[in-house]
């Protein structure tokens, strides 16, 4: 079993990647992405601790190579309210981190199981299930083998 968290460098995602080490099957696969370069030094930090989970980190702007061939998605990935901010701004931010997930999600592993665990505006999970994404994870379904 391969299990993803997208947002694995902020502070819900490294929680999240160390209860997951923890506590996961042996065998299992952890991948964690963020956008942020120190996430292989997360997962590095993981790797100490003596569970038979393997743990491997990805940064960058593409989740892809995180994403190929994964059971489980778990999206922690969004930005927090900035002074300043007002709640349409955080909103508009965080459904288009959602979204490109979500998508990248239906290209490259769209039979997992998709779970959004994130503090942000509860609009955000309506985003993710809605027509435009659901037809892009049944279209990817469809042409998989």
């Amino acid at each position: 079993m391969k299990v993803v968290v997208l947002g694995a460098a902020g502070g819900i995602g490294q929680a999240l990647g160390l209860l997951l080490k923890t506590d996961l099957p042996a065998g299992t696969e952890l991948a964690l992405y963020d956008i942020a370069p120190v996430t292989p030094g997360v997962a590095a930090d993981l790797s100490h601790i003596p569970t038979p989970v393997s743990v491997e980190g990805f940064s960058g702007e593409d989740p892809s190579p995180a994403l190929v061939n994964a059971d489980v998605v778990l999206i922690s990935a969004g930005m927090a309210r900035k002074p300043g901010m007002d709640r349409s701004d955080l909103f508009n931010i965080n459904a288009r981190i959602v979204e490109n997930l979500v998508s990248s999600c239906a290209d490259n592993c769209p039979k997992a199981l998709i779970g959004l665990c994130a503090s942000f505006d509860i609009s955000v999970l309506h985003l993710a299930s809605s027509p435009h994404i659901l037809r892009i994870i049944k279209w990817s379904s469809l042409r998989s083998p």
